[in-house]
């Protein structure tokens, strides 16, 4: 069981990521100044591994953050971002290693794209700015980082502080015996049924709940969690436009693009319009027949917390 993690092994996370980490700055190090590595096998392979290393160490516990969140895993997560930000900033404006990835040249036209991309992120991770700059945008990676983080815990810790406790049985009639297996608990002598924001508790009551009035307490509960979220939009959206500028693009969709297939904005807005066009005379075709049959059933003027159940 994910609850049953060996707490010992969250405290001391941190530590054993650090040990990791210089682990992989040593054998980087030892890939750059080695003159017999001159080709994409003999640097990439390594690297990939390393990257795979580090994956495997630290999926885990970003993966037990998110689905058994508790204050163990938490503090181990959190302890955990500054340095992988640094690390991930260090490589990416590791100059020997660009220089060497640049120098590399292969017949093989997929390895060839791969040097490529490697040197086209290089140039987007801020490698030929000058000091000032790099060091500025390793302080915006590692902002954005913590941001990210504080933004996702905000939505777990709202998702995990509401529930909805019924008493009457009349209010859960219709649901599946599965979903009201979950739900049910036994207080003080009488069996009641929890339901909550997780998407298991939450879609079981929005699609089989026969209450309209728990339907819409739920529906508003699950889409006003954690307002404080937006300051950390504000705070992202303008550390993404600096992020952008630093790196000479107009804007940060014009950055994230560079590694899109998409040419630019206006061919991506162009193509979300196209498929709206397409799309919506469908739509609204679908929900006013779900409107009608609403009506036709119990006379109601349909609602946002009312479509998955009709």
């Amino acid at each position: 069981m994910l609850r049953d993690f060996p707490k010992t092994v969250l405290a001391d996370f941190p530590q054993r990521l650090d040990a990791l980490l210089k682990k992989q700055r040593e054998k980087i190090d030892a890939l750059v100044t080695d003159e017999a590595v001159t080709s994409y096998d003999a640097l990439f392979k390594p690297l990939d591994s390393l990257d795979e290393q580090l994956d495997t160490f630290f999926t885990p516990l970003s993966h037990l953050n998110s689905v058994c969140n508790s204050e163990e895993t938490q503090a181990a997560y959190e302890a955990s971002l500054p340095p992988l930000s640094r690390f991930h900033s260090e490589i990416a404006q590791n100059r020997p290693l660009y220089e060497k990835i640049a120098s590399l040249s292969e017949n093989d036209p997929v390895k060839q794209r791969a040097i490529d991309n490697a040197v086209r992120d290089f140039k987007l991770s801020g490698i030929e700015l000058d000091e000032m700059k790099q060091k500025r945008l390793e302080e915006i990676d590692l902002r954005l980082s913590e941001l990210s983080n504080r933004f996702s815990q905000n939505l777990l810790d709202a998702t995990a502080a509401f529930e909805l406790v019924i008493e009457d049985e009349t209010q859960v009639k219709g649901i599946p015996e599965s979903d009201l297996v979950a739900a049910r608990f036994e207080e003080e002598g009488k069996i009641k049924y929890r339901f909550g924001l997780q998407m298991p508790s939450y879609i079981a009551y929005m699609t089989y709940g026969p209450d309209r009035t728990l339907r819409e307490r739920l529906y508003k509960a699950y889409n006003t969690r954690a307002p404080e979220n937006g300051a950390i939009i504000d705070e992202i959206l303008a550390l993404r436009y600096e992020k952008a500028t630093l790196l000479g693009f107009e804007n940060y969709a014009a950055y994230a693009l560079q590694r899109r297939d998409a040419r630019n904005e206006e061919q991506v807005i162009a193509f979300l319009d196209a498929l709206a066009d397409a799309a919506l005379p469908r739509a609204e075709e679908e929900l006013e027949a779900l409107r009608h049959f609403a009506k036709a059933c119990d006379g109601i003027d349909l609602q946002s917390w009312d479509t998955a159940y009709y």
